[in-house]
């Protein structure tokens, strides 16, 4: 008896612990920051577009390699992707597109949105 006694003891004690340790204290600020808006006013071609493109989409949509025969180094190439509808399309990743990038992981919805005003608002080679 003395020893069902002490196992169940020892049980509940190391099982009490094991359960406390999971308790600490998070800060909600730390864990879920608050994201600044989305500045899509005054979207510049030469000073978001481009670089955005260099970092994310040139390394395949070049001059020498253009996959897909996309070049998004040309802005009159960027122009006709994105008046046929394949950039925006792609990037957010809508059925019948290609899904770019095609690693599967979309870019993020603030500078999806930013390539979607810029082409709203004319395309502009500013």
């Amino acid at each position: 008896m003395k020893k069902s006694t002490y196992f169940f003891s020892t049980q509940f004690i190391l099982g009490s612990l094991f359960m406390l340790s999971g308790c600490y204290y998070d800060n909600a600020e730390e864990l879920y920051p608050v994201q600044a808006p989305c500045d899509t006013e005054n979207v510049s071609y030469n000073d978001f577009i481009v670089p955005l493109f260099v970092q994310e989409c040139n390394r395949c949509h070049n001059a020498q390699t253009p996959l897909g025969g996309i070049n998004l180094e040309d802005f009159s190439q960027v122009q006709i992707t994105a008046n046929n509808g394949s950039l925006l399309g792609s990037m957010k990743h809508v059925s019948n597109y290609s899904m770019m990038p095609p690693s599967g992981v979309k870019m993020l919805d603030c500078d999806l949105s930013k390539i979607e005003k810029w082409i709203n608002d004319g395309m502009p080679n500013n």
